[in-house]
């Protein structure tokens, strides 16, 4: 038995990628929400402002440092630009050495730049 008894006792199918009402509106509507929700809908990165963070580590676990993953050289301006974008937005901060350090991934988003991803599985977990 296939769809076509569905017509005949009035079952619709609809996709989420249907939309019903007049596209005007619909386009007000967006527009209205992005006014009145415009610091959700910003592009600038937001900053956490509640209280500070701590972790708390077992002073007898030794810190795990492992050495960084290779970057393909393909894709190394890339990231290094990435880099550098996220210590000038204040994220990544440069350091010489550190106690603990956690390779990272680099995959390639769709629009073809670069996400920069620490991999905790191999240090955390």
């Amino acid at each position: 038995m296939g769809r076509e008894w569905f017509e005949p006792l009035k079952i619709r199918l609809a996709g989420i990628h249907e939309t019903r009402g007049e596209r005007e509106q619909t386009q007000d509507d967006i527009r209205r929400l992005e006014e009145e929700f415009r610091d959700v809908f910003s592009t600038e990165l937001g900053k956490y402002k509640g209280t500070p963070i701590t972790f708390s580590l077992d002073p007898n676990i030794a810190p795990i440092r492992l050495k960084p993953r290779r970057v393909p050289f393909a894709i190394r301006p890339k990231v290094e630009e990435q880099l550098d974008k996220l210590i000038k937005q204040g994220i990544l901060e440069p350091v010489d050495h550190a106690k603990w350090e956690t390779p990272i991934v680099t995959p390639i988003k769709p629009d073809g730049s670069i996400r920069i991803c620490a991999d905790y599985k191999t240090t955390l977990n």
